[in-house]
């Protein structure tokens, strides 16, 4: 369980230093750049910024995808556990339970993101 909750930590800060990196993306040296083409400059984000309330958006839908995935593999790990049983009535109970926890997870996630999708249009 420590494990986990490592990996979750050091998922959470990659995604948060990546997060943080987007709030100053305009001030790259190619905004300031004289004789850029303004298509250029369109993509890079030249002229525009983002707010933390985007940062944020984006940093939660992130975490809930990699949820998702989770949750799939899980799912994937309880039907291989569950089908190399041969007929051991504690493996089969343990890979049922493998994938009963793992569409739980998913659903739980599916939820999440439903939840929060919603309250970010309710509050905009």
């Amino acid at each position: 369980m420590k494990k986990v909750l490592c990996i979750f930590a050091a998922i959470m800060a990659v995604m948060f230093s990546f997060g943080v990196n987007q709030l100053a993306w305009a001030d790259d040296d190619i905004c300031s750049m004289p004789d850029v083409p303004q298509e250029v400059l369109d993509a890079a984000g030249c002229g525009t910024t983002t707010t933390a309330d985007t940062v944020i958006n984006n940093v939660i839908e992130i975490v809930l995808s990699l949820l998702g995935i989770v949750a799939v593999g899980v799912i994937i790990y309880g039907g291989f556990t569950y089908m190399t049983s041969q007929g051991d009535s504690s493996k089969v109970n343990k890979g049922k339970n493998i994938i009963i926890y793992g569409v739980a997870g998913l659903i739980v996630s599916l939820l999440a993101y439903v939840i929060v999708a919603f309250v970010l249009k309710t509050v905009h």
